[in-house]
């Protein structure tokens, strides 16, 4: 409770104010997600890289992804999502088991409050039978403003199937 007071010699007056003070909803927490995929040994297979949610666009990022055992699955290739280009090439690199690419949003196609957002398709080949981790880090994540986000990160897996195949 507030109490204001006035007084000007003459007259004067008191009221009392109640004031409510409710907490501020907080947007949730952007989560960048690694997909899953099953896939026959020798095969190939995409896995999504997605961010749940952009509100404040995104002006460009750089990930990382490490597949755990790299006796079960290698990295293949990586596609930059729909409206993404590559920010720097001489920097991005690519070996069997580790991933390091940068991307920017050139054409501002991404914008505030944009959801579910691709953000590359890493196509993983199957060695063996089994499953392991792929395990991400966002290196840099930036919205149109230029603020870092900060992004909840939620890893995957991948699984070599023995799959023979069928002969009809």
């Amino acid at each position: 409770v507030l109490r204001l007071t006035a007084n000007d010699g003459a007259l004067s007056s008191n009221n009392d104010v109640t004031i409510n003070v409710n907490p501020a909803q907080l947007p949730a927490t952007p989560t960048v997600t690694t997909g899953t995929a099953q896939v026959s040994i020798g095969g190939t297979g995409p896995v999504q890289i997605m961010l749940s949610s952009a509100p404040g666009g995104v002006a460009g990022y750089t990930l990382e992804l490490a597949v755990a055992d790299g006796s079960l699955a290698r990295i293949d290739s990586i596609q930059l999502g729909n409206g993404f280009t590559s920010m720097d090439p001489a920097q991005d690199s690519m070996s069997d088991t580790l991933a390091l690419f940068s991307a920017i949003d050139a054409n501002d196609l991404i914008g505030s409050g944009s959801p579910n957002i691709v953000l590359a398709t890493v196509n993983i080949e199957a060695l063996g039978e089994g499953s392991t981790f792929l395990n991400l880090t966002v290196v840099a994540l930036d919205d149109d403003g230029g603020l870092p986000v900060g992004a909840a990160i939620s890893n995957g897996s991948f699984t070599g199937l023995n799959i023979a195949p069928t002969v009809t």
